[in-house]
């Protein structure tokens, strides 16, 4: 099972249909982090990639971690699905032992990323809405691709 976390809790009961917010996977698995509140990434075997599907809800956010070394390069693409707003939706990407601050910045280099990893450690790849989307409390569906070779 995906489990969301946001606003302290998990929302398990969205992947059953009962209107919290989810996310869901292709190509690999995803399952809650026993260590901080992101969710855990791991590509299949033989694979470097995998897609992430799901929504995003008003003042939510979402934080996925992944396992990756020193010199490897990240590529993230963000695409929105769906919406009843304007589909405002970003992300940023977190080094390792990061309290907050980003490498990347999506709302202001955009929603699909290529960033060259300067250490080896879990990084944190973090989903939110801004402007009217964010504060109206809008949904908006997406799929992120992330790869890492």
């Amino acid at each position: 099972m995906v489990d969301f976390y946001t606003e302290g809790q998990f929302w398990s009961a969205f992947v059953r249909g009962d209107g919290s917010p989810y996310m869901g996977a292709k190509g690999g698995a995803v399952e809650p982090s026993a260590s901080s509140s992101a969710t855990k990434v791991e590509f299949s075997p033989g694979t470097n990639r995998i897609t992430l599907e799901g929504a995003i809800v008003g003042h939510g956010f979402f934080d996925y971690s992944l396992r990756a070394s020193e010199g490897q390069t990240m590529f993230v693409d963000l695409r929105v699905e769906g919406t009843n707003g304007n589909g405002k939706i970003y992300f940023n990407v977190l080094p390792p032992d990061s309290r907050g601050e980003a490498i990347y910045v999506g709302s202001r280099e955009g929603n699909s990323a290529t960033v060259h990893l300067s250490r080896s450690g879990e990084y944190v790849i973090r989903l939110y809405l801004m402007g009217n989307d964010r504060d109206t409390g809008k949904t908006v569906d997406c799929d992120l691709n992330v790869s890492i070779r």
